[in-house]
């Protein structure tokens, strides 16, 4: 779970927004051409003339949860593809074009049972990263996989911003204990969700408070993987 104190100003900021639809429906339209590239990626349709600030009407979506596609037609293009284009589609979002959908849960993601497209949904909340942040996040991601475990600090700290002064030396000693456990010594391929978890714990407990922007992706790569 995220801090509290990261967690509450992005719920309210997120409800106002997503109260307008006309923010739906341009992150729809931005996603849409985003995913362009992507055939098997498929972002409704918006009709403008008959939608407001209150109410948005879009094209059917006819589909399954995401999470429920065992009875896909085409069995050569099952499970593992569909994961891959999914995993593919999120990280060109996050990492590359730095808009993506940040509630991608499985209500939110529907498969179409014959062509095996995928439909994202619900566009009210997305994140947005700066080429900057991108970069902070890439680089983050390739020291963990390196297991540079004082480059992981540094990357930590520019995530977000200290409330209170910080013992660098601890904080050091706890990353490296925490990459080590899961990147040296762990057995298996370790799960992000579990990294990133001991990442917001660790920036709790040294008083870090963590961009509204990063909390975003994190939680939508971490609901990607789920």
């Amino acid at each position: 779970p995220l801090p509290l104190h990261d967690a509450l100003p992005i719920f309210a900021g997120n409800v106002i927004e997503e109260m307008d639809f006309r923010n739906e429906a341009f992150n729809a339209e931005m996603l849409r051409y985003n995913m362009r590239d992507f055939p098997q990626i498929e972002v409704p349709e918006i009709y403008e003339s008959f939608s407001t600030s209150k109410v948005i009407t879009m094209s059917f979506v006819d589909g399954v949860k995401i999470t429920e596609v065992s009875e896909l037609a085409d069995q050569a293009s099952g499970k593992e593809n569909l994961a891959q284009i999914f995993t593919e589609a999120m990280i060109r979002q996050v990492m590359i074009d730095g808009f993506f959908h940040a509630d991608p849960h499985p209500g939110n993601l529907l498969v179409n049972l014959e062509t095996g497209q995928i439909t994202f949904l619900d566009l009210g909340m997305m994140g947005n990263l700066s080429s900057e942040q991108r970069l902070i996040l890439l680089d983050l991601i390739w020291s963990l996989n390196d297991a540079d475990t004082e480059h992981v600090a540094n990357l930590v700290l520019k995530l977000a911003m200290p409330t209170q002064p910080i013992d660098l030396v601890a904080f050091n000693q706890d990353v490296d204990r925490m990459v080590k456990r899961h990147l040296v010594f762990g057995r298996g391929t370790p799960e992000l969700s579990i990294i990133v978890e001991e990442v917001f714990d660790l920036m709790f407990r040294y008083h870090l408070r963590l961009d509204q922007q990063f909390t975003l992706a994190f939680k939508a790569l971490m609901q990607a993987e789920e």
